[in-house]
């Protein structure tokens, strides 16, 4: 898959999602964070993924909003190691009629791989372009 392909996979989902989110009545902003993040931010330098981790900020409707999540096989996700979410900056947000889509910066994602303990997170700091930036 190329850069192009990612992040049009990302913006076909993340309309879709709108779509479903306008029919039910949902709003939200959220942070992408995960492997999308990684691949929507370094492009060709970072490993192949599909799924969609969101940290969910702000959203009206929740029921609903976790419904939509499931749907579309979005996790969401409740804890990080840090930075705390107030804390986060953003490179750029995505908006939707119904959603807003935070992008942090790749110091942020950075920092998210140094402070993990898992194996494929040590991984990605070592084979990707993360510290190269």
């Amino acid at each position: 898959m190329i850069l192009d392909q990612d992040v049009d996979f990302l913006t076909i989902i993340l309309e879709e999602l709108n779509a479903e989110m306008a029919e039910n009545n949902v709003y939200a902003d959220a942070i992408l964070i995960g492997g999308l993040l990684g691949k929507y931010l370094l492009k060709d330098e970072f490993r192949e993924t599909i799924d969609i981790d969101f940290m969910v900020k702000e959203v009206v409707n929740d029921s609903s909003f976790r419904k939509v999540l499931a749907k579309f096989y979005i996790d969401e996700v409740t804890v990080i190691e840090i930075p705390l979410p107030e804390e986060i900056k953003f490179a750029e947000t995505l908006r939707f009629s119904n959603l807003n889509v935070h992008i942090p910066t790749i110091e942020y994602f950075a920092l998210s791989k140094l402070f993990s303990t898992r194996q494929k997170d040590e991984e990605d700091l070592k084979e990707t372009g993360i510290l190269k930036t």
